[in-house]
């Protein structure tokens, strides 16, 4: 299959690319996520125009069912008690849950 070689102005001019310029990063990654994916050309060139960092667009976050856990313990200790800062919660859960 031969790859299509696109400008920076072609790719601008895709359905989304007009607000590239002003969109937040996620946005913006999107729209070189979308590039690559619809239009065939290189991460590289998509990263370029859309002004994204190679390492923000192949990023992807790692789940841990510690955080899940400690979310949960969070919502159960500020339903048990409303008055409490995030100071109170914070000590509560490292010194006591452990």
């Amino acid at each position: 299959m031969k790859k299509t070689r696109f400008s920076e102005a072609q790719i601008m001019h895709c359905p989304a690319g007009h607000c590239a310029a002003m969109a937040r990063e996620g946005q913006r990654r999107e729209l070189a996520v979308k590039a690559v994916a619809m239009k065939g050309v290189s991460i590289a060139l998509a990263c370029r125009t859309f002004q994204v960092s190679e390492t923000c667009y192949r990023y992807s976050p790692k789940l841990d069912d510690e955080n899940e856990q400690i979310a949960d313990l969070l919502l159960g200790l500020t339903k048990a008690k409303k008055s409490w800062g995030f100071g109170l919660c914070f000590l509560y859960l490292r010194n006591v849950q452990g």
